[in-house]
């Protein structure tokens, strides 16, 4: 009895020090190879407790649950997607520019659905006074994501990114 009760406080010491993300490696994560990248770069492996996902080489940890790179950044949690609000009309399709009254401006909504690992998932950029605030839902288990980009190309990796998730299998 006393030998399990030592073995249950080093495995729960040994837990104690970790937050809610850790560079993990696990024979039933896939790999982080930047996806469709045409030279080969090796990503960055999250640990995000009850999922992974990957990130590029050059973003850096910012908290419990964000990544940054230059004045880009993503963050994450488990639930619905919190309410977000943007500086002006939401439209979907192409940016056709200009304001609604002279005063709020128009902003462009693209939605995707994707499939990833068995997962489905409804992400989206939303593109407003030249900046691009990224987002994604997975609909089993409930995982967010939300980003903010300067660039059409940051906000094309922060999607890239969201589509990274994967659940380990028991």
């Amino acid at each position: 009895m006393r030998h399990r009760v030592l073995l249950a406080l080093l495995l729960c010491q040994g837990c104690a020090g970790r937050g809610p993300w850790a560079p993990v490696t696990r024979p039933n994560v896939a790999s982080c190879d930047a996806p469709d990248s045409p030279a080969p770069q090796r990503w960055q492996l999250v640990d995000a407790r009850d999922f992974t996902f990957c990130v590029p080489p050059d973003w850096r940890r910012s908290g419990d649950r964000a990544w940054v790179t230059s004045d880009d950044s993503i963050s994450w949690g488990t639930g619905t997607l919190p309410v977000q609000e943007f500086p002006g009309v939401v439209t979907e399709g192409p940016l056709t520019g200009g304001t609604v009254l002279g005063v709020v401006p128009i902003c462009r909504m693209q939605r995707y659905s994707a499939l990833t690992a068995g997962l489905h998932a409804n992400l989206g950029d939303v593109q407003c006074r030249g900046k691009h605030q990224t987002f994604a839902q997975y609909t089993g288990p409930l995982i967010y994501f939300q980003g903010a980009a300067k660039t059409a190309r940051i906000a094309a990796l922060e999607l890239a990114i969201f589509r990274t998730v994967r659940v380990p299998v028991p």
